[in-house]
């Protein structure tokens, strides 16, 4: 069983040996010019490898608005059921403060007698960051179901539960993707989208 060691791992010891290096010798003396460059060169190397890291972290952002706001509608929309055996017919009636535009979606709802369905609508496929970079925009709906008492129930007065799921849009659209399913006691994301965990 080997040891294994990363090329950022590596980059960073040879750069602390390097200062460490630097620092003994010249405490008196001060830096040269070639230890100056050395220095420059190392700090660029350590930007390269840590550029591409920031970059995608800020993609992750971006979807990561519309993910949070579906999982918070879903929330809001079981605790109304759950107080007044129905479901919130608008986002103001959610009460979460969620306005219904933002500069990357469009959130929305729709409810039935049996289930209520939360949408994060992209505004736009890509949105323009840093240095010519595009990031994705991605869709989002979420469901909230009804599960009805079960027949061999002992207590003629439970009461329905809920469950939740959240789906994502397989592909970028702009448009509003399928319903989630509940059949037969199996949820299940609709066409063109997959369920996130």
């Amino acid at each position: 069983m080997g040891l294994s060691i990363t090329r950022r791992q590596k980059t960073l010891f040879m750069t602390n040996r390097f200062l460490s290096h630097l620092l003994q010798k010249n405490a008196h003396q001060g830096f040269t010019a070639w230890d100056f460059l050395l220095l420059i060169f190392m700090v660029g190397i350590l930007g390269a490898i840590a550029f591409p890291s920031l970059i995608s972290s800020k993609t992750t952002l971006v979807s990561a608005e519309g993910k949070q706001y579906i999982g918070a509608m879903n929330r809001s929309q079981q605790a109304n059921f759950l107080e007044y055996r129905n479901f919130a017919s608008s986002i103001k009636d959610l009460r979460l403060g969620i306005k219904t535009q933002t500069p990357n979606y469009n959130y929305s709802t729709r409810v039935t007698d049996k289930a209520a369905y939360n949408y994060a609508i992209a505004r736009r496929k890509y949105v323009s960051g840093e240095l010519f970079e595009r990031r994705t925009v991605k869709t989002y709906v979420g469901a909230v179901f009804v599960v009805p008492t079960p027949k061999n129930s002992q207590n003629s007065q439970d009461e329905p539960s809920t469950i939740a799921i959240i789906c994502q849009a397989n592909s970028l659209t702009t448009s509003r993707p399928a319903d989630p399913i509940y059949q037969n006691g199996v949820m299940s994301c609709g066409d063109g989208t997959s369920s996130l965990p």
